[in-house]
């Protein structure tokens, strides 16, 4: 059984989503030691994110999804029962086109504008296109 307090330390839907259960936390001096059994003890990215999310040095230590699973199961609080949400209603939003002819002189600018733009993926080649030709 896990402690509660070492449940406290980092949300559940954080534990569920990462699929990770802490298992002890230690004092080192100042340092919180916080060991966290996970699926792959490798994931530097996973023990970052931990270390972030909880203020503690993480160290790791390799069990079976099943046993995280398990052991989630088994300390985590039962979920209550939620209301499906309604379902999103798909709809479109309206295109505005843009008129750039009234502005003398910016030509150079526009076109570098849309080039940022389009380079970023924020517009594509069609949407250059249509932007400068209408």
């Amino acid at each position: 059984e896990i402690p509660p307090e070492l449940i406290a330390i980092l949300p559940a839907e954080k534990l569920k989503y990462l699929l990770v259960v802490p298992i002890e936390l230690r004092h080192s001096g100042s340092e919180k030691i916080l060991r966290v059994a996970m699926t792959d003890p490798t994931n530097q990215n996973l023990i970052n994110e931990l270390q972030f999310a909880s203020g503690c040095r993480v160290l790791p230590v390799l069990a079976s999804e099943n046993e995280i699973c398990q052991a989630l199961k088994n300390n985590l609080p039962a979920e209550p029962l939620q209301t499906p949400e309604p379902p999103v209603e798909n709809f479109i939003l309206e295109q505005h086109s843009v008129d750039f002819s009234d502005l003398p002189g910016d030509d150079v600018r526009v076109d570098r504008l849309l080039e940022v733009l389009q380079e970023k993926g924020i517009l594509s080649a069609i949407d250059v296109e249509r932007i400068k030709f209408g």
